[in-house]
């Protein structure tokens, strides 16, 4: 098994309404703020 730890830097939760495309959304908010890397995670 492998195990990392990291820090918190910013959080963001983004809502889409009906018709949004997640992917498209996805991209279009990294690139709005300059965001390089990250994780998209969702509830069960």
């Amino acid at each position: 098994m492998k195990a990392g730890e990291g820090k918190i830097g910013r959080v963001f939760v983004i809502r889409l309404e009906d018709g949004d495309v997640l992917p498209d959304c996805i991209s279009r908010f990294a690139e709005e703020r300059g965001i390089k890397n990250g994780f998209v995670g969702g509830r069960n």
